[in-house]
């Protein structure tokens, strides 16, 4: 039985009653559910045993033996975080948590903060339950400079890695979707991307090469065999010593008018920390054949692009 007015379900299972504070939390994240489901055994309950309501903190349970009605009473506090959130009072639902200190109130909290995407009180509900990989995740997500970008982490961090890959897709973000597909180790869906849109195909090529060397491993994949034989791929390139671009820097790619196919417009920047004394921003028009661009001696656009 379902609750009258917020998201919470009870049934009756093996003669006891269990109550689930908030089942949608399996569609963002799954670990939390067991925290967030109470089994009461102190009640004996029947095979025909029925529920028969579930209003407020009150659920009805009409026995089946007898017909008589039995009142059980359920936590109030999950419909008190309920409606602080549901009036986007997060601060006072955070003094709630606090109050009745409580790990299942912190999950339901930790997993609406997650669908409404409120990530500085995500990191608050996880550090509370001390899931310490997770925060890290949402320290994470919250330096991501554009909304899609975030937007497409958190679908990947709710198990939704389609939806992930059409949001960075439809903003442009075409580097991003196939880097995530690569760190997924989905190396046939990221290579279609790089051909689907011209560009990249190198950078996917060298990170395949660079993960069938780490294993030890000989390329056996067609699709790879093929283009590997028509596009020079970049070796690996040497990051000892070299200070990688600050994720701040990592924006959305401009729309720049003006540009012939085959040519490039390479504009300067000025130093910044953590950068290369001189850093290069490059744009082609999307299907257009790369030029030849030297950043230095030994590396070249492709590689640049292999670091980020």
């Amino acid at each position: 039985s379902t609750q009258s007015t917020w998201e919470m379900l009870v049934a009756i299972a093996d003669g006891k009653l269990t109550t689930w504070y908030y089942p949608g939390v399996v569609f963002i994240d799954r670990d939390l559910l067991p925290p967030t489901r109470v089994v009461r055994d102190d009640a004996d309950f029947g095979r025909n045993d029925i529920l028969v309501h579930f209003f407020g903190t009150r659920c009805a349970v009409r026995r089946g033996n007898d017909g008589a009605v039995l009142t059980h009473m359920v936590s109030p506090y999950p419909i008190m975080l309920y409606n602080h959130v549901g009036h986007k009072q997060w601060e006072l639902a955070i003094r709630l948590c606090r109050f009745v200190k409580d790990n299942a109130l912190w999950c339901i909290l930790a997993a609406i903060a997650v669908k409404e995407q409120m990530l500085d009180h995500a990191e608050t509900a996880y550090a509370a339950i001390g899931e310490a990989d997770k925060l890290q995740y949402m320290t994470y997500i919250k330096e991501i400079p554009t909304p899609e970008g975030r937007s497409a982490e958190l679908s990947l961090f709710m198990r939704r890695p389609q939806e992930a890959e059409q949001i960075l897709i439809s903003a442009g973000l075409i580097y991003r979707g196939i880097k995530m597909q690569i760190s997924m180790f989905n190396w046939d869906k990221a290579l279609e991307l790089a051909v689907q849109y011209k560009t990249h195909v190198d950078t996917v090529l060298a990170f395949r090469q660079k993960h069938n060397s780490m294993f030890g491993k000989t390329e056996a994949n067609p699709k790879f065999i093929e283009f590997g034989k028509g596009v020079e791929v970049p070796p690996p390139p040497r990051l000892t010593g070299m200070p990688l671009m600050p994720r701040s820097r990592m924006r959305r790619p401009r729309r720049l008018s003006g540009l012939v196919p085959g040519h490039m417009t390479v504009q300067p920047e000025p130093p910044c920390r953590g950068s290369l004394p001189h850093t290069l921003v490059a744009a082609t028009w999307l299907g257009a054949p790369t030029p030849s661009l030297s950043l230095g001696p030994s590396i070249a656009i492709s590689q640049w692009l292999f670091i980020l």
